[in-house]
């Protein structure tokens, strides 16, 4: 039979005070969250929370220090806590104890979980660029190529002529074409969401140029030729106007009432 079982994963950058008391609450939502209904054979049913697993990300620099079960957080007899007292534990995934290399062997998920590893390393943003390079290097070309993509992606101010100067270096030959290749693919991925965009706004004002159109011949079929001054207030108006005056024009028995402010009689 099937089973369902959730996992809750929380990254942390450092041991916070407050990382249990976050712990407990992620998994107290989604245990709630994720409750089905069981029926039992003596006919009695029961809401029982979902079965959830806690893991925590940790990818500082420093060591972690805060206990992996609540119940050693307690400091009370292990035999007081065994009688029923609230419990609970979660993995610790210590990024920094684990190699570069056995970090994931998903090459996207391994490029992200080294940013996540370095990123907390140095005071120096640009050291922290080289030290993530180098290692990404020692794991693969794939790798250096996801993490210089996400480094673009993800920030505004990165300083292009320094990463293609790291790059070049650790990878000698090959940092213009990375860097190059990596901005290009971005640009054009730029340029097609925006064509998307293009289109998609452009079929919305077509709608709306027909609506204008439709409304202004019914206007001059029902009250005669359409003064300037109402031809102008019509293509001013936005779709849900002109939907309101279309509607109204069917049966409103003046030019005003089609154009009336309140709900029309």
């Amino acid at each position: 039979m099937p089973i369902l079982v959730w996992t809750m994963i929380e990254h942390k950058s450092r041991p916070e005070p407050d990382s249990l008391v976050q712990t407990l609450t992620g998994l107290a939502g989604i245990a709630a969250r994720g409750a089905v209904r069981r029926e039992n054979p003596g006919r009695t049913v029961w809401q029982v929370p979902a079965p959830v697993f806690a893991v925590v990300l940790y990818h500082g620099a420093r060591r972690w220090t805060l206990p992996t079960a609540l119940a050693e957080a307690y400091d009370l007899p292990a035999d007081l806590v065994g009688a029923g007292l609230l419990d609970f534990r979660y993995t610790l995934v210590d990024l920094g104890t684990i190699p570069d290399a056995e970090l994931s062997r998903h090459p996207p998920l391994q490029a992200g979980l080294l940013v996540l590893k370095y990123a907390m390393r140095d005071d120096d943003p640009m050291d922290t660029l080289e030290r993530l390079v180098e290692a990404a290097a020692m794991v693969g070309l794939t790798a250096v190529v996801l993490v210089v993509r996400y480094l673009f992606k993800a920030s505004d101010v990165i300083d292009r002529e320094r990463l293609q100067a790291v790059v070049s270096r650790i990878l000698p030959g090959q940092g213009d074409e990375v860097v190059t290749t990596i901005a290009q693919e971005l640009m054009a991925e730029g340029e097609a969401k925006g064509l998307v965009k293009g289109r998609a706004e452009g079929r919305l004002e077509g709608r709306a140029e027909g609506k204008v159109d439709m409304l202004l011949r019914q206007l001059g079929r029902r009250f005669g030729p359409v003064a300037p001054e109402v031809a102008a207030r019509v293509r001013a108006a936005d779709n849900a106007q002109l939907d309101v005056w279309a509607d109204r024009v069917l049966d409103a028995e003046t030019l005003e009432a089609v154009f009336a402010t309140g709900r029309p009689h």
